[in-house]
């Protein structure tokens, strides 16, 4: 099974069909020989010279200068640069098995060429530049062409001088020489090249595998390392063994070849633990190839020299890169993070997955570390925002080091001033001590899993089924893991309808004990893009929860208080707000212990107030009868009021909550606009109301609301829920 298709790969359809006539002609070995043959035409010189000077290349294959024809007379109608599209060409396209167990995410060209730009001006003659995973040499082709800005001469002493690659793929360093050697005005400087390109392990070999060529370390690193993790799940083996299977589905455990999945599990633990033992920032657990990737390439870079990787964005957010972004701290002077998502189709992943290119220069003196957020475009990658933040406010702020992602000062200012202001969530002072608890593993206790209700069964809440302060948010009909089918329910219906229940007597005692007594359950699987981030709702006893659903007891907290603030606080917008700062897709204890949280205590007027309002929020699927139309709009009230509490206890106004409610796009999808307006702005409107009314400022939206309210429309609805928020017959 194929990913989607990029838009490089849309670019090229036609290209990738003339390789693919070839190769059906001529059979595998045709795709790199018309590539080699497409960049001769290209540079120049015959295809037989090239075959002559280089005997992996020799092999003949019939009609390969007419399918290189063809092949050019395609580049030419591209707007991909040709060196650039042999280069993507060269890699072929990665199965969805491939993506996972190698993290083969293939460069695209604007990619390329941004971080091409990136590193031109560190390319003087002379200088050096590495790619440590080249592939097909997409990165050091982009760095070759912003360099020489035009001037083949220059590009060509480039490729004799300065190129360096390594991979462990023979197959693609012969493409990423080809790709190179399209860019040359002769074929002297590929001769040169040739010996620089070398077939090995980077994250084995080191800087000691380069002494001869760049003793003191190289003066620019290009890369884009895999992105996978070094693990064998029985998933994966499965596939790669000839399974096919969705994930999600039961294991057929006799199809198991158990002592081949033992071995190769042990020896890519080895391997591990070498590449964890020299590069002591890679962490530990399950091998990050990027993490050692981005070690070894600090490892790599003389003193000022520059590195520009391409990485996940979890870089600047999780827990588990602090080491490397504590290395980076200590090592580059500069650094700059862009960050940008997948909406222009850069990878065949998720249009929402973010990404990061890290240009770092290693030296002793430190200056302000800069974010900027970027987009892409059908020919290349906009910079829109950039913030620039000294080190030590960061910090202070973020005493992790994961790097807020803000679009320029006002929102710096603004997240600088909650953390100040606030009080993270174990810290002295604040009235949360929490334990978090994940109850039941969906995987490795799924064979105690039941389809019906038993004497003694409970009730498994699974995170799809928790909406802000709604346990049971949607009831299960029918299908099995990604494929199975729910329905949201209406406010009101009372029952509770999972996919699964759970016998009580397999709990441990602590879960069992847990059990007794409500709590609160939070959605780990999340998004900084989706319609909201922070998902909560308050857990009744007697139910279970499955492990994407941790939940939250706190300390002290006979009477409830401290679970019911915590509540409503969680599913506020400026807590939200913050939280999607440093978000990757999940909520787990790192984040939500990182996170600044207003300074209310327990007893105040403000803290009882949030009490009584979450109390009526969760007690709306609890009544009894339809409801009406009055009692919908008053759980809107009810959100704003406690969105504009929890504003207004962070020291903030209205001016901030306008900020704020630009990150959240996705509100009211599924409410009517307002006429003449292209989209429904309720939430938006309603909770600005509420912020002027607790603040005394100027509140112009009570006609908005009044019109909106005349359509019907709800505040603080999921679009997923919209057409069923209103029980039957209400």
């Amino acid at each position: 099974m194929s990913p989607p298709e990029t838009h490089e790969q849309a670019l090229l359809r036609d290209a990738g069909r003339v390789l693919a006539s070839a190769e059906a002609s001529c059979g595998p070995a045709a795709r790199l020989a018309v590539l080699e043959a497409a960049a001769s035409l290209l540079a120049g010189w015959s295809f037989e010279r090239y075959q002559q000077s280089f005997p992996d290349s020799a092999t003949p294959v019939p009609g390969v200068t007419s399918f290189a024809e063809e092949l050019v007379s395609q580049l030419h109608q591209v707007s991909v640069p040709a060196p650039l599209a042999i280069a993507a060409l060269g890699h072929g396209v990665p199965s969805r098995h491939q993506q996972r167990t190698e993290g083969a995410f293939y460069t695209d060209f604007r990619l390329a060429s941004f971080v091409g730009e990136q590193v031109a001006d560190d390319l003087p003659r002379g200088a050096r530049i590495i790619d440590l995973a080249a592939g097909s040499g997409m990165l050091l082709v982009a760095s070759v062409l912003a360099a020489a800005r035009g001037d083949r001469r220059r590009a060509t002493d480039l490729v004799a001088e300065s190129v360096c690659a390594a991979d462990l793929d023979g197959a693609a360093l012969r493409a990423c020489r080809a790709s190179l050697a399209a860019l040359c005005a002769d074929l002297a400087a590929v001769h040169e090249l040739d010996g620089r390109l070398r077939r090995r392990d980077s994250l084995i070999a080191g800087k000691p595998g380069w002494a001869d060529i760049a003793p003191q370390g190289f003066d620019v690193v290009v890369g884009n390392p895999p992105w996978g993790k070094l693990k064998v799940s029985r998933h994966e083996f499965m596939r790669a063994n000839g399974h096919d299977r969705h994930y999600g589905d039961d294991y057929a455990l006799d199809l198991i070849d158990h002592q081949a999945l033992g071995d190769e599990r042990a020896r890519r633990a080895a391997y591990a633990m070498a590449v964890v033992q020299r590069y002591p920032v890679s962490g530990s657990g399950e091998l990050d190839f990027y993490k050692a990737f981005a070690a070894c390439s600090l490892e790599m870079l003389r003193d000022g020299g520059t590195c520009c990787l391409l990485l996940p964005a979890g870089l600047i957010r999780s827990q588990g890169t602090q080491p490397l972004r504590l290395k980076l701290f200590e090592t580059c002077g500069s650094m700059n993070f862009t960050v940008t998502e997948n909406r222009a189709k850069f990878f065949s992943i998720d249009t929402r997955f973010k990404f990061i290119v890290l240009t770092a220069r290693k030296a002793s003196t430190s200056q302000p570390v800069e974010l900027s957020l970027a987009r892409g475009l059908p020919d290349g990658v906009q910079v829109l925002h950039t913030a620039r933040f000294a080190r030590g406010t960061l910090k202070e702020i973020r005493p992790d080091l994961t790097i807020p992602e803000v679009r320029g000062k006002s929102e710096w200012d603004l997240a600088v001033a909650m953390h100040q202001r606030g009080t993270a969530l174990d810290a002295p002072g604040s009235p949360f001590r929490a334990s978090i608890v994940r109850e039941v593993d969906m995987t490795r206790d799924r064979t105690q899993f039941s389809a019906a209700a038993g004497e003694g069964y409970l009730p498994l809440i699974e995170g799809r089924m928790i909406a802000q302060h709604r346990f049971a948010a949607k009831a299960y009909v029918t299908g099995t893991g990604r494929r199975a089918l729910w329905r949201p329910v209406p406010f009101g219906e009372r029952k509770t309808q999972p996919q699964f229940y759970f016998p009580a007597g397999k709990l441990p005692p602590a879960v069992r004990q847990r059990i007794q007594e409500p709590r609160v359950g939070f959605c780990d699987v999340t998004g900084q893009t989706n319609e909201r981030s922070i998902i909560a709702a308050r857990i009744p006893a007697q139910v279970i929860c499955g492990n994407k659903v941790p939940t939250i007891t706190f300390a002290n907290d006979g009477n409830e208080d401290r679970s019911w603030l915590f509540l409503a606080i969680s599913n506020s917008l400026p807590l939200d707000w913050i939280s999607r700062r440093v978000l990757t897709t999940s909520v787990n204890y790192f984040l939500l212990r990182s996170l600044p949280f207003p300074p209310i205590t327990i007893g105040t007027r403000v803290a009882d107030r949030l009490v009584e309002l979450a109390k009526k929020l969760s007690s709306i699927d609890t009544r009894r009868g339809r409801l009406s139309d009055q009692d919908l709009w008053q759980w809107s009230e009810w959100r704003a009021e406690i969105d504009a509490q929890v504003l207004v206890s962070w020291g903030l106004g209205a001016a901030d909550l306008r900020l704020m409610l630009d990150d959240f796009p996705l509100l009211d999808r599924g409410q009517p606009a307002l006429p003449g307006e292209r989209s429904a702005t309720i939430t938006r409107d309603l909770a600005l109301c509420w912020a002027a009314r607790l603040t005394g400022g100027q509140n112009d939206a009570t006609d908005r609301i009044r019109t909106a309210r005349a359509l019907a429309a709800l505040a603080y609805v999921p679009s997923e829920y919209a057409k069923a928020v209103r029980s039957p017959g209400s």
